[in-house]
């Protein structure tokens, strides 16, 4: 499969509806013979998987089984969960399962992942997600103050992309950078999760709610400390309603933006004259497995290239036509 298709394909996994809406009748054919295709590879590799038994096997057989049959997937993320107990990524993996199997009730999960890393406002996502869904506004304020009162939102969506796909590679279910895509797409088919209701949980009109702004503000802080560059700019986004535009935070948050956009446009550039072959796959893998923070691999890709990851004093991102 080429770099494009696997791009296009990773999106089309990610956002089915938009790529059925906007395909054409003939590609949207190729499309569904592709993802076919690739689901059966998906069904192949966890049928390895299960067999090796050990956390990260058994985790990567639950999530590439999930689309077919959510209840095995739920059998197979608690048998990881057994296998090794304290690890909160795989106990986020076990509510996002839990989220796509009917009749699952992922609060019990939430609660374990609460108590295994308390300082991560992820563990309240589903509260704050589920307010939002029923309109309970004194809920939802409830939830984002006790988000905002973590240090970090992190998602471990690196850290589960290092070990699940290390794993994959390693049975020799598919090959490497075909694992990293493969568990790359399925984690963001869940969401990741959808920030959708953090963001409008604190948009400029419910701020106006008591006490709400000074919640707001500080899960501002805890989404820009987060592992995925997605959390840390909808924490951008949410300090820059939150914060007058004179203040450091807000000067901070615009900084922030400013040095990621130059840092992805800066490894994109490079990174578009590159094959995605298995030798910078296990490149990437070797950096992802010393850095959790997105943000960090980031960094370390862009300094293994040669490139500087400090955007010049005047540097702003070009205007879009």
């Amino acid at each position: 499969m080429s770099r494009i298709s696997r791009t296009c394909l990773l999106l089309a996994i990610a956002f089915p509806i938009v790529a059925h809406a906007q395909t054409p009748e003939r590609e949207l054919a190729a499309y569904q013979q592709e993802l076919a295709v690739y689901q059966q590879s998906l069904l192949r590799a966890a049928k390895n998987l299960r067999e090796h038994g050990d956390a990260d096997s058994l985790a990567a057989a639950a999530l590439f089984s999930v689309r077919n049959d959510p209840v095995d997937a739920l059998r197979l993320i608690g048998q990881a969960r057994s296998a090794a107990r304290d690890r909160p990524e795989l106990t986020l993996l076990h509510v996002y399962i839990c989220t796509s199997a009917s009749g699952c009730d992922p609060k019990p999960i939430e609660s374990e992942m609460r108590k295994q890393d308390p300082e991560n406002g992820i563990g309240w996502y589903g509260e704050l997600a589920r307010a939002y869904d029923a309109k309970d506004e004194d809920a939802l304020d409830a939830a984002i103050a006790a988000a905002g009162r973590a240090k970090q939102f992190n998602n471990y969506f690196i850290t589960l992309v290092a070990r699940l796909s290390e794993a994959t590679g390693q049975s020799n279910s598919m090959p490497l950078n075909d694992a990293i895509i493969a568990v790359s797409g399925e984690i963001a088919g869940f969401g990741m999760p959808n920030y959708a209701a953090v963001s409008r949980g604190c948009a400029v009109e419910r701020m106006q709610r008591p006490g709400l702004i000074d919640s707001c503000r500080q899960l501002a802080a805890s989404l820009m400390a987060g592992d995925t560059v997605i959390a840390e700019m909808i924490g951008v986004a949410i300090a820059q309603r939150a914060w007058p535009v004179d203040s450091s935070q807000w000067q901070s948050a615009m900084e922030a933006r400013r040095v990621y956009r130059y840092r992805s446009a800066a490894l994109s550039n490079f990174e578009s004259t590159r094959d995605w072959n298995e030798a910078n796959a296990a490149d990437y893998l070797g950096l992802i497995k010393l850095h959790a923070r997105e943000q960090d691999a980031l960094i370390a890709q862009l300094i293994a290239h040669d490139l500087d990851p400090t955007p010049p004093d005047d540097w702003r991102e070009p205007e879009r036509p």
